[in-house]
């Protein structure tokens, strides 16, 4: 654990990157299983959902023409047809048993990543049954109690935004700098389920451990950087879309490797989170070194 620990302190991008290549075909194995299990969970909810409007899909499906299918969609939307279904009690309800099965299931990819890059760091051994063995625990149901309450804090300080600003007629600069602190302060809570998963802390220990590391500054930098690997991740992404658009047009064969391809890159990505937020958490860790008793020289 120490290589590590000196390795994130002083050469952090190198350490980060050593981290993803001992832990990508794990995470790997995770996300194929993670598509598994959705696919015929998602197909169940749209034959739910639309069941009462298979000959409308059935239509749009028959339709080739782009503009014939947005007529056919303007048409259903003047109707009231597609209006009444989503607003529907018994949409909104699959919808929300739904999303919180997707929660819960990226929770345990999350927890499942996170202890993989914890195995590899402490050396213990990593392999994919022991991470999988491990993974089912408390801290799914941590991780998603995480995720949705920043998802709700976030959302509510956007619409908080919007209030002020449509009040007090803010003009967009201010808006704009308003939406980027938001993004900012975001990162205060960056390292509460690296915390939670990698330094087994309990829940209210590893929100403050999160909020003491994770200062202004920090949180600044980390954004600037944040924007930088999110744009050269875009920009790779759609050169090796290029590349592989001709390979995806191939009949049958097409379809397999789109989504052996998508799968690839967004495991990579994934990766690449999982092994920063790792580093991110290590790069802060003060490890505590035990007190040496005082020994009376009369003592010896």
């Amino acid at each position: 654990m120490r290589t590590y620990l000196e390795g994130f302190k002083t050469d952090y991008l190198s350490t980060t990157f050593t981290l993803f290549t001992k832990t990508w075909k794990n995470i790997l194995l995770s996300s194929l299983i993670s598509a598994v299990a959705i696919f015929p969970f998602t197909m169940i909810f749209s034959l739910f959902i639309f069941a009462d409007n298979l000959d409308i899909l059935n239509e749009l499906s028959s339709i080739t023409n782009p503009q014939e299918q947005r007529e056919l969609v303007n048409n259903l939307i003047n109707d009231n047809s597609f209006v009444e279904l989503f607003t529907s009690t018994t949409f909104i309800t699959t919808s929300i048993i739904f999303l919180l099965f997707i929660g819960l299931i990226w929770s345990w990819v999350t927890n499942f990543s996170l202890i993989t890059s914890k195995r590899v760091v402490k050396g213990i051994d990593n392999r994919f049954y022991n991470c999988f063995r491990e993974s089912f625990n408390s801290n799914v149901f941590k991780i998603f109690a995480v995720q949705i309450l920043t998802i709700i804090v976030f959302f509510v300080a956007i619409i908080i935004i919007g209030f002020i600003s449509g009040a007090l007629s803010l003009p967009g600069i201010v808006i704009f700098l308003l939406t980027l602190l938001l993004f900012i302060l975001m990162f205060k809570v960056i390292l509460i389920i690296p915390a939670i998963v990698v330094g087994e802390l309990p829940l209210d220990q590893a929100l403050s451990y999160s909020f003491k590391n994770m200062s202004f500054l920090r949180c600044l930098k980390y954004t600037g950087y944040s924007i930088i690997v999110i744009i050269a991740l875009t920009i790779l992404s759609l050169v090796l879309a290029l590349i592989a658009i001709p390979l995806s047009m191939i009949p049958f064969i097409g379809v397999i490797f789109s989504f052996a391809f998508r799968l690839v890159i967004n495991t990579s990505m994934s990766t690449l989170n999982y092994s920063a937020f790792t580093g991110m958490y290590l790069r802060y860790f003060k490890p505590e070194i035990p007190e040496i008793p005082n020994i009376d020289e009369n003592q010896i």
